[in-house]
Formats: C-alpha cells, structure tokens, sequence
C-alpha cells in the first residue's frame, strides 16, 4: 500500500502556521497575565509610588485587558476580533473604554505605554 506523502507536505506549512499561531496567543495571553501581575505588585504596600507612566490594568475588564494587550503589539481592529472572535464592533468599543480608562488618544500612545511598562 502506498502512502499519499502529497497531501501531508500541503498540509504541513498550514500546521506549522496554526501551531505557531497557537504558540503566539500563548505568549500573548502569559505576557497579559504578567502584567498583570506587575499592576497587582505595584498596589502593594511600600511598592515605589515612581508609577507615573503606568497603565492601571486593575481598571480593565479582562477582555478589555485582552483587547488592549494585542492593540499594543500594533495589531488592527479586525486581526483583534478575529484572534478574540468577536466583532468588529466590540473590539472597537473596547479599545475605546481602554483609551478613556488608561489615559491615551491612540493606538500608538498605547504601544509606547506598554513598552514603558515591560521595560
């Protein structure tokens, strides 16, 4: 019996892209949760009050949070609902509520913000 080696080399980049997809969500999400705990870290009693610039995670909801993580790696509105399915829409709704709550006027503010946080 022969094997069909065909369909497994057409079917092995859609894999690896999958698994590396999957793979980025995973950092994603763990990045998220960093930082999370981070904003919990600086709520601590006798934490540096030196917290001008951060972002005060602890007032987003936590798909507001996930919205805002991807929003800060420069990705668009649509690749956000796509990877979060959800709406256009909702994403759109959410980046809003994010910018009143942090501070910010666009996704570029954001992105500088989380790099000032990460670092």
């Amino acid at each position: 019996m022969e094997s069909d080696t065909s369909s497994d080399v057409a079917t092995a980049p859609a894999t690896t892209q999958q698994t590396a997809d999957e793979l980025a969500l995973r950092v994603a999400d763990l990045e998220m949760r960093l930082l999370e705990v981070l904003a919990l870290v600086r709520q601590l009693p006798g934490a540096s009050a030196a917290t001008e610039g951060s972002i005060p995670l602890h007032d987003l909801s936590v798909r507001e949070r996930e919205v805002a993580r991807y929003l800060s790696l420069g990705l668009n509105s649509a690749t956000v609902a796509k990877e979060l399915s959800i709406s256009v829409h909702t994403v759109r709704s959410h980046r809003r509520r994010v910018y009143e709550k942090i501070g910010v006027h666009s996704q570029g503010e954001l992105m500088a913000r989380f790099q000032r946080l990460e670092k």
